[in-house]
Order: C-alpha cells, then sequence, then structure tokens
C-alpha cells in the first residue's frame, strides 16, 4: 500500500474544511469507503483518486506529492485531531499520539490513570521495549515479579516481553507516556 496515502487524502480534507460526508457527495465516493482510505485499510482505484482530485481541485501529481519519497516521514497530529483510544476498563484509557500508528517503528501513547485505577495485564513479544515517563500523579510498575513505586518526574525502561502493568497509587489522577519499540499489536 501506498504509506501515507490516508493521512495525505485526510489532511487534504481537513485543509478543506470538509467533512467525510460532504467529500464523498463530492466525489461521489462512499463516505465509508473515503475512511477505509483514510485510515490506511485500503488504497481505493486510480478512478476514486481522479475524483478526489477533482473534488479537492487538485492534480494527481499533488495527490501523490511525497508518497514515494523514503526520507519524507513527517506526520503531525494536532490536538484537535481525534485520536484513537483502547480503553483498559473505566479507570484507564490509553490514548495513541500519534497517525498511522501501523506503519510507525514506535508506539508512543499516553496512559490516564483515574486514582485505584490500573491498566490491563500485558505482555508483548519478548524483543519489545517499553519506555514509560510519569507526567503526574504516583504510580506502581509491576513488570514481572518486581514493583516501583514512580512519581511525577521519573521514568522506567523495561522489556515488555514479561507481563507488566500500571496503576495509579496515588490519590489524583495520574498521566504516563509510554513509547514500545518496534511496534507490537
Amino acid at each position: 500500500m501506498l504509506k501515507g496515502f490516508g493521512e495525505r487524502i485526510k489532511q487534504l480534507r481537513k485543509d478543506r474544511n470538509l467533512t467525510l460526508v460532504k467529500l464523498s457527495k463530492t466525489s461521489k465516493i462512499s463516505a465509508s469507503t473515503l475512511s477505509r482510505m483514510e485510515r490506511g485499510r485500503m488504497v481505493g482505484t486510480l478512478e476514486s483518486h481522479q475524483r478526489l482530485c477533482k473534488a479537492l481541485g487538485i492534480t494527481l501529481s499533488e495527490l501523490y506529492q511525497g508518497l514515494d519519497d523514503p526520507h519524507h516521514k513527517v506526520t503531525v497530529k494536532r490536538a484537535r485531531d481525534p485520536a484513537d483510544v483502547c480503553r483498559h476498563n473505566d479507570k484507564a484509557v490509553q490514548r495513541i499520539l500519534t497517525t498511522g500508528f501501523l506503519q510507525k517503528k514506535i508506539f508512543p501513547s499516553l496512559i490516564e490513570i483515574a486514582p485505584g485505577g490500573k491498566t490491563t495485564l500485558e505482555q508483548a513479544k519478548p524483543d519489545v521495549e517499553k519506555f514509560c515517563y510519569v507526567l503526574s500523579g504516583r504510580v506502581r510498575c509491576s513488570i514481572g515479579k518486581e514493583f516501583h513505586e514512580l512519581k511525577a518526574g521519573d521514568s522506567i525502561y523495561f522489556n515488555s516481553g514479561q507481563a507488566h502493568q500500571i496503576e495509579n497509587s496515588g490519590a489524583n489522577s495520574a498521566k504516563v507516556l509510554c513509547v514500545a519499540v518496534p511496534l507490537a499489536l
């Protein structure tokens, strides 16, 4: 698939303040197909690309610009962009901090844990490493048979092939920035 193609379509649509429904009507491509294209689930046909270009007021060259450049790896996720969210439970939520994360080599996320809450017990492949940095609050990280108490400003780096879990051990909400390398879903 064309890496970044869906993100390109989404950015062009948003730059023009178009909703999926409006772009669907103008391009005569179903909103569900456009959504799958934007999420990288499908690429579409040359005909659909031509219709997109007409609806967006650009050429095919402009649509494909930068997609074949292996060094073009810059993606921007704005605060206003909806985030992919993974709910561990009613007290722990993980927000993915980048777009197109399935095509990335790292997996950055923000975990927010309410008092008394904890993430689900996780265990990745043995070669996956994880870095966690506590932005606010207090947490207890269980890694294998070890326990580590961390507060704002503390960090921990470990092999996430071991069973691990993060629990809010404080009285206030906790926020933890996590990065896993390589991505392992």
